[in-house]
């Protein structure tokens, strides 16, 4: 491949940013999947309304995510240092792959594919768990609606010691004393 000197400090080939893709893409793989996992634990977790699981597999999702992100920088500055050979047209993985000999390029494209998959799996479990999480909290919230309304009453305990629902106020006001 050509030799193009950009503004980094050392020159790249397309064969350099591609040997520095491959890691990248692969450890995106694995970050996806681990992600699914916690949101699948997530999910079984609000279904069990174990909320003593929430708050860690939130902050286990949370750096994930982060991970993730980094992951995404570091694919994206890779991205944009292959410039020089998109000309004006915007760099892309697919481009790259067009670009670099046959066999690499058809593996940086099998795992640019695979990570695909794994994001729209990712999104789709996503959704369900938002849908879920949404539900758990109406629900919820009508609970505590219920309750609040009940214990906002007066006689609000019936004869069984249950609250009791709607409760009507039985009170008299003497006007002659």
């Amino acid at each position: 491949m050509t030799t193009r000197t950009t503004s980094h400090a050392s020159p790249d080939t397309l064969d350099d940013i591609a040997d520095a893709m491959l890691p990248i893409l692969r450890e995106q793989i694995v970050m996806h999947e681990a992600m699914l996992k916690l949101i699948r634990q997530k999910r079984d977790s609000i279904r069990d309304a174990d909320f003593g699981s929430l708050a860690s597999l939130s902050r286990a999702e949370q750096k994930c995510a982060s991970a993730m992100t980094t992951l995404e920088q570091q694919r994206l500055a890779l991205l944009e240092r292959a410039q020089p050979w998109f000309g004006t047209g915007e760099p892309t993985v697919s481009g790259l792959c067009d670009q670099l000999r046959h066999e690499r390029g058809e593996e940086i494209r099998e795992l640019a594919e695979e990570l695909r998959t794994r994001l729209v799996n990712l999104r789709a479990e996503s959704a369900v768990l938002r849908d879920a999480a949404m539900r758990l909290s109406g629900h919820l919230s009508g609970l505590v609606q219920t309750v609040q309304s009940a214990i906002s009453r007066a006689k609000v305990y019936g004869k069984t010691g249950q609250l009791a629902m709607n409760a009507s106020i039985d009170a008299s006001l003497d006007l002659k004393t």
